[in-house]
């Protein structure tokens, strides 16, 4: 039946009205998140926050003044000189020519720094101080004359300064912490690429921020709004057919001759598999043993017939047609189809295709860091394709980037910087989810191994040669400072988070134990 004009006009007045409801949204919520900045970046101290006098203490108790400048290294004279109740133990409020510092007043410190500890059984309390530390920074900043901190240095450690990483920031523009705390990691990684901090090693930064603290993923005061922004704009980057090709394009389509000034000769953008039998080893030869374990994985024999999801440049695809068999490698990169079908040899074919439709019956199904694209919307998906593209006792082997169980909530409910910078639409995987995923679909699970270690190994060596690569002016015209600067962070970070078990890579295989193809 034809639709009349009135119902024609009707039904499109409803649908502008649905859309004009979601900008908006999506303009209040930014409006609100931008609001915040400058409410938060102003918030200074008032007289009672801090506690005077100071509860009863006996001398013993305190540092004398003089040798609490003595111990900060601070010669200049003093124009004045206050000891002041934080709540959590005294500090001395030290007022020199442009400055205002904080000095801890406690004799604990002398006990610590001369390494004066008794052996013995004690207690361990563990919190949350993470929101509390920054919020305290904020305030011991509240009377500080803004010209003065051009060369503000921060010192972070992950613990008591004895063990451990140790980091040192130093601090460009103070609203940094409310940065911190209005957007998150985002946000700081922002204001990392804007100049607004800086540290002599970036890495022990990043080593400290992994070091343990999940409760880093706990977020801050005022994230709701930001959060609810960064989730539509990861909802309009969600892998449907036409997102996904865009998704990857966006990624692996900066072209081969940038992967090719960092990745090794295999040009295998996933992590290796370091043997300390073999050590010292290449970063080739560890690449080329973790593509040997998956297709040993699979028993792949002559004959055989394999898929595999996510090609990349097609080292795997050459490798597995090397031990005789049919491979069908799919990828929706134009530029690592064209490098891996120009290297082609034996019998393998290089498709554009979509995992979702693929259709045949395959030996073996192999997939190496793909599915962390996908989105967690997406993850049935995949499982079903494996299903049914295997043959009733085929196996899979899959590689897989997981995070921690415990923190999968908080990082799904949000976009972080990599999200939003390097990889649009994707997401980590959880992995008691994605064997629960796998083994509703008759695939078994088995044999599966972990080595996020390996991984942090494999990102150190990407992360050294491209740095020489960028420092030798070899990176192709078109990628600017900004550019080299997030992609090291990009790389650090990744690091980091393996180096602190946050996140973890995985192999297993899995068994197709129903007889149909579904």
């Amino acid at each position: 039946m034809a639709m009349t004009r009135t119902a024609l006009v009707g039904l499109l007045l409803r649908w502008h009205m649905r859309l004009g409801a979601l900008v908006s949204a999506g303009i209040i919520a930014w409006g609100l998140s931008g609001l915040a900045h400058p409410i938060i970046s102003r918030l200074q101290p008032v007289a009672d926050q801090h506690r005077y006098p100071l509860n009863a203490m006996s001398g013993s108790e305190l540092l004398s003044p003089a040798e609490a400048l003595q111990r900060a290294g601070i010669a200049a004279p003093v124009t004045a000189l206050r000891l002041v109740d934080w709540g959590q133990g005294a500090q001395y409020r030290v007022a020199l020519a442009g400055q205002v510092l904080w000095l801890d007043a406690r004799s604990a410190a002398r006990s610590a720094a001369a390494g004066d500890w008794d052996d013995g059984a004690g207690s361990v309390e563990s919190r949350a101080i993470l929101g509390e530390y920054v919020e305290r920074l904020l305030m011991g900043l509240g009377d500080v004359d803004r010209a003065g901190l051009a060369d503000l240095r921060v010192g972070w450690d992950a613990g008591n300064g004895a063990a451990g990483p140790v980091a040192e920031l130093a601090i460009h523009n103070t609203d940094v912490f409310a940065r911190l705390i209005r957007e998150g990691d985002l946000g700081f990684c922002d204001a990392y690429l804007d100049g607004w901090w800086d540290t002599p090693d970036l890495m022990a930064f990043l080593d400290l921020v992994h070091a343990d603290n999940d409760d880093l993923y706990d977020g801050f005061p005022g994230m709701s709004l930001v959060r609810a922004y960064e989730r539509l704009r990861f909802w309009l980057n969600s892998n449907s057919r036409r997102q996904a090709r865009r998704n990857i394009s966006y990624h692996y389509d900066l072209g081969n001759e940038f992967y090719g000034l960092w990745l090794d000769d295999t040009m295998t953008y996933s992590s290796a598999l370091f043997d300390p039998a073999r050590a010292p080893e290449t970063l080739n030869a560890a690449q080329r043993a973790k593509i040997d374990a998956i297709l040993d994985r699979v028993d792949l024999k002559q004959g055989d017939s394999l898929l595999e999801i996510g090609c990349g440049w097609g080292t795997l695809a050459r490798m597995a047609a090397d031990r005789g068999a049919k491979v069908d490698a799919i990828s929706l990169s134009d530029e690592q189809l064209a490098w891996a079908r120009r290297q082609s040899a034996g019998d393998a074919r290089f498709l554009k295709q979509d995992y979702r439709d693929t259709k045949g019956q395959y030996d073996a199904i192999a997939s190496v860091e793909m599915v962390e694209a996908l989105g967690h919307e997406y993850w049935p998906t995949f499982m079903d394709c494996v299903a049914r593209n295997l043959k009733p006792g085929g196996r899979a082997a899959i590689q897989f980037i997981s995070m921690k169980d415990e923190l999968f909530d908080a990082y799904a409910g949000s976009a972080d910087f990599i999200q939003a910078y390097i990889f649009p639409g994707g997401l980590l995987i959880r992995a008691s989810e994605f064997r629960e995923l796998a083994q509703a679909r008759g695939l078994a699970w088995t044999d599966e191994v972990r080595f996020g270690q390996d991984y942090a190994e494999t990102l150190r060596i990407w992360r050294e040669k491209f740095d020489r690569a960028a420092s030798e002016g070899l990176l192709p015209p078109g990628f600017d400072e900004r550019f080299k600067a997030l992609w090291r962070y990009y790389l650090m970070y990744c690091e980091g988070g393996f180096r602190g078990g946050g996140i973890d890579v995985h192999q297993v295989t899995l068994i197709k134990t129903t007889g149909d193809g579904a």
